[in-house]
């Protein structure tokens, strides 16, 4: 990912996680890194570093966002 955006995306006071089609995190800004109860480990799976998600309910969210070609915002 480009740096200018990395560094526009680290500046939000809003979660961004970028992951994907096989749930590799790929990238977690400055507000999910520092408000999550563990260090986050790039290039592992979402679903083991965020194992308090409902998977089944996280999965059929991914799929419409995909099948769709829309966004998914969950707070």
């Amino acid at each position: 990912m480009n740096n200018v955006y990395k560094a526009i995306l680290n500046q939000l006071n809003v979660g961004i996680i970028l992951f994907d089609q096989h749930y590799t995190l790929l990238y977690a800004n400055h507000f999910i890194r520092d408000n999550h109860k563990r260090r986050i480990v790039i290039g592992n799976s979402l679903l083991d570093e965020f194992p308090e998600l409902p998977k089944e309910w996280f999965k059929k969210r991914v799929e419409s966002v995909v099948m769709f070609h829309n966004t998914s915002f969950t707070h």
